[in-house]
């Protein structure tokens, strides 16, 4: 799913220390009983599914200026550099949460063949108005981005955005998304330690606020409703790990060859996005499949 931060978010931090690198997220963990585990799973995906689907206009606007603007280019090369080096045009890439289409329309400008998947319908009905008329066309089919229905080695690229951290099970997707990709195929993900200041001390998060608001930033600038998405923080595992340690363990331990990219958001965010999100700076994963 896709982040706001915590300009105007409740004062109080969750008092508990984040872990350096684990997260529990084995098999026998997601197949036992919620109540087993932690996490009610159905509760969870459930109020996120209405979360998204109130977002699913304002989120579309959003993706519809960047598509507008510079960003639609810089968004475009930070793809096409991790992607693009011995890709035929035609390459299959599957978008892994595509929300309104962002990714999906920039990779289909540039001749791919896109799948994109979306656990919420309404964002999908955005993204299928978004992509309307782009050629090749763009296949949009509302999925579990934790349970694919593709057999294994499918796709050249699979790519996503902001949505590894809302995961109830992200080590379980990353198995996934490793398994749809062809041998020596590119996985590449975008995301950050969004709502960590919920582990952080509130001395600590007063100072980002007061940083943030030094510059005059409205605190609504995504459009986000910051209390559901912090209670939504507090049950998924990501949001008190410290990443992208963890990404690279869990992708290590899936025989990936993995690079990070911990300044990507200084080259596709605007100055505001940037003292908006100063504690949660915006990472690039790069994971390649190796060749059997």
């Amino acid at each position: 799913m896709r982040p706001s931060n915590f300009t105007g978010a409740s004062q109080t931090a969750k008092p508990t220390n984040r872990s350096a690198i684990r997260c529990d997220d084995s098999t026998d963990a997601q197949d036992a009983p919620a109540s087993d585990h932690g996490c009610d799973d159905d509760s969870l995906e459930a109020r996120n599914l209405r979360y998204w689907t109130r977002r699913s206009e304002s989120y579309s606007a959003q993706n519809a200026n960047e598509l507008r603007s510079w960003r639609a280019g810089v968004w475009t090369r930070e793809l096409e550099g991790e992607i693009g080096a011995g890709l035929p045009a035609s390459a299959r890439v599957l978008d892994v949460g595509c929300g309104p289409g962002l990714f999906s329309v920039l990779l289909a400008r540039r001749g791919y063949r896109v799948w994109g998947i979306d656990a919420t319908p309404a964002m999908l009905r955005q993204a299928e108005s978004n992509t309307r008329g782009i050629e090749p066309a763009v296949t949009l089919v509302q999925m579990n981005a934790q349970r694919l229905d593709f057999a294994d080695d499918s796709f050249d690229v699979v790519v996503t955005r902001n949505l590894t951290w809302n995961l109830p099970h992200p080590a379980k997707a990353y198995r996934e998304w490793c398994r749809v990709l062809k041998p020596g195929g590119v996985l590449v993900n975008f995301d950050a330690n969004w709502y960590g200041y919920l582990y952080e001390s509130p001395e600590h998060a007063a100072r980002v606020r007061e940083a943030v608001g030094s510059r005059g930033i409205d605190g609504s600038v995504l459009w986000t409703d910051v209390t559901t998405m912090e209670q939504i923080a507090q049950e998924v595992p990501l949001s008190g790990i410290e990443r992208p340690q963890w990404d690279i363990a869990i992708l290590d331990d899936l025989g990936m060859s993995v690079r990070v990219d911990v300044t990507v958001g200084q080259r596709v965010w605007t100055d505001d996005e940037r003292a908006h999100f100063a504690a949660t700076p915006l990472f690039k994963v790069v994971a390649r499949k190796p060749l059997r």
